[in-house]
């Protein structure tokens, strides 16, 4: 369920780049975020923050995608540093959809729900 989750929230960032995510991207998220919910590493899931963020911008609980984009962009981060000094594979492994461009466009993201 995880590997969905991931695949559909990176289909999905591009999608709301683009303008709104679409009415069955929105339900995919939803439906794999109750999904995984009430698993024990729900919170600690990168991607979990990543769909909950596009899925409350979606619904206009603005508070909350900025709540999610940040503790998602701040992981990101925390991925970043716990990468310093090790292999190029391993950091090129850790870093798949979290690249330095993934990273600015979450920004982005984040910063166009915040200035509303």
């Amino acid at each position: 369920m995880w590997v969905r989750l991931e695949q559909v929230e990176e289909g999905a960032v591009p999608e709301r780049c683009a303008g709104s995510l679409s009415a069955g991207t929105v339900a995919a998220l939803r439906e794999l975020l109750h999904a995984v919910r009430d698993e024990p590493d729900a919170d600690n899931a990168i991607c979990f923050h990543g769909a909950s963020a596009l899925v409350g911008e979606a619904d206009g609980r603005l508070e909350d995608a900025v709540r999610h984009r940040e503790t998602e962009i701040a992981m990101i981060l925390k991925l970043y540093e716990a990468m310093r000094g090790e292999p190029a594979s391993t950091v090129e492994y850790a870093f798949q959809g979290y690249g330095a461009e993934d990273l600015a466009i979450r920004q982005e993201l984040l910063l166009a729900v915040q200035q509303g």
